[in-house]
């Protein structure tokens, strides 16, 4: 499989509720700003991750909500 594809179809399954589409699209990015190596896409899942944590707890989620 191509890595771009496993950027769009392959996210992580994690205890929180996270908006798939929006992991995804953080993780791409994450993924292209690391030039668009062919390695593992887990390391950019895992930063997408925390990213959006940040970014939901800066918009005054609560961690239950994040």
């Amino acid at each position: 499989m191509p890595v771009a594809e496993q950027y769009e179809l392959e996210a992580p399954t994690t205890e929180e509720v996270v908006d798939r589409e929006e992991l995804a699209s953080l993780a791409r990015w994450e993924w292209e700003m690391r030039g668009f190596p062919d390695d593992r896409p887990e390391p950019d899942w895992s930063r997408a991750e925390e990213e959006l944590r940040r970014m939901r707890l800066a918009a005054g989620l609560d961690s239950e909500q994040a």
